[in-house]
């Protein structure tokens, strides 16, 4: 996940806690996960799209929290399965 998108009118308490919580609901349910340096969470041995699912939820909960319009999505769109025969 990319950083917690600090912004210089956030709340950095605010911030902390929201990034402290989506760490604890991950590693609750079993994600293994390291925090960088920089504060990114990076999950291991998690597929990319998982990935770039739990990073735009993050974006949207952070966007939510100051009262700002939700992100675009940007996790595309699963193909659809083949028909078995």
């Amino acid at each position: 996940m990319k950083g917690n998108r600090v912004i210089e009118e956030d709340d950095t308490g605010q911030t902390a806690a929201i990034d402290a919580w989506i760490l604890a609901v991950l590693q609750r349910g079993g994600v293994k996960v390291h925090r960088a340096r920089d504060g990114a969470l990076n999950l291991i041995d998690v597929p990319q799209k998982w990935a770039a699912i739990v990073d735009a939820l993050s974006a949207g909960i952070h966007a939510a929290a100051r009262g700002k319009e939700l992100p675009e999505i940007t996790v595309a769109e699963p193909k659809p399965k083949a028909k078995k025969r």
